[in-house]
């Protein structure tokens, strides 16, 4: 009698000894992120890059406004105080002195700045809690090639990149350099899809060379404006390590209107808005699953099976042991 209390005690202690363990890892999330106490330990770059669909056009800020707030000082853009870069045919004169890094929402959380870089960052941070940096450069109405080394594509390209990057924020302990934001097609509408894949892969060697930015999130446009850039979009995603078609909204059958801009062809900041976030999306549900937030009740199950797996064998072994000794 005395050995069965005496296993039924070594349960209990074992079982109490389990129960802080248990409550840490069923209360270690048991909410969404909350971006009142944001965690500035990292910041995630990204480069915005391709033609006129990722330039820093098209903005709304009213419309912008729809997408989720964050804290100042979370999202960040390289640009001049007021907006991101934008493309212009004297940038080789450019005073470079007067751009920075600056944030994309203002002490009261409002948006700033729209077009593709706000619904992007608006949904990578409310998903992860970590800080962003989107850097904008794209040209409107260059050809895949006019981005290959040598040419002004990216001589402009690099320009921005270097200046950016030598002004990051001294503040965070990590900087990752997480993706290159793709969204090109339609000044190729002539090429062969095999010229594009070939012309695409010395681009993201040149990033992934000089910049460490080795994943790109690929817009796939509307084979009717593009119709071999589509098919080539997904021979780059079988060709390339880590490229993938992140948006397909393009490839709607929407003409004009709603989400476009009156030339049927560009998006407005709606359609901004609807891509920006389905791209943030795929980046975090399929590319990087360790920045996802895991619900509670899915982190709960998660913790408590590999307790379990080790309390049972124990358990069974006392039981065991007390019978035999019956």
């Amino acid at each position: 009698m005395l050995k069965k209390v005496a296993a039924v005690s070594v349960l209990v202690i074992i079982v109490m000894a389990m129960i802080p363990i248990i409550e840490t890892v069923q209360n270690s999330n048991d909410t969404p992120i909350d971006n009142n106490d944001p965690d500035h330990s990292e910041l995630c770059v990204f480069a915005l890059a391709g033609q006129s669909q990722a330039a820093y056009r098209s903005v709304d800020l009213t419309v912008a406004q729809e997408n989720p707030a964050v804290k100042p000082n979370q999202a960040w853009y390289y640009g001049t105080s007021s907006a991101p870069v934008y493309y212009s045919s004297d940038w080789a004169s450019w005073d470079l002195s007067g751009y920075g890094i600056y944030s994309m929402t203002d002490d009261e959380g409002k948006w700033r700045v729209g077009s593709l870089e706000a619904p992007f960052a608006s949904k990578f941070i409310n998903s992860t809690g970590k800080d962003c940096l989107i850097i904008n450069t794209a040209i409107s109405g260059r050809n895949i090639h006019s981005f290959v080394e040598g040419n002004p594509g990216w001589d402009y390209t690099k320009m921005i990149m270097d200046d950016a990057l030598s002004k990051l924020p001294n503040t965070y302990e990590k900087i990752t350099y997480s993706a290159v934001i793709w969204l090109h097609g339609q000044a190729d509408l002539l090429a062969s899809k095999e010229y594009y894949v070939e012309e695409f892969g010395k681009v993201y060697h040149q990033y992934g060379t000089d910049y460490n930015l080795n994943t790109w999130l690929i817009e796939q446009p509307r084979a009717s404006e593009a119709p071999t850039i589509d098919i080539a979009n997904e021979i780059i995603c079988d060709t390339y390590p880590n490229c993938y078609i992140a948006s397909t909204f393009g490839t709607n059958n929407i003409v004009n209107g709603g989400p476009y801009l009156y030339d049927g062809t560009h998006y407005n900041q709606l359609g901004r808005n609807i891509v920006g976030t389905e791209m943030a999306a795929y980046y975090v549900d399929h590319v990087d699953r360790s920045l996802a937030w895991i619900p509670n009740e899915q982190l709960s199950l998660i913790g408590v099976i590999p307790i379990m797996l080790i309390l049972l064998p124990v358990m069974y072994a006392v039981k065991t042991m007390v019978l035999r000794r019956d």
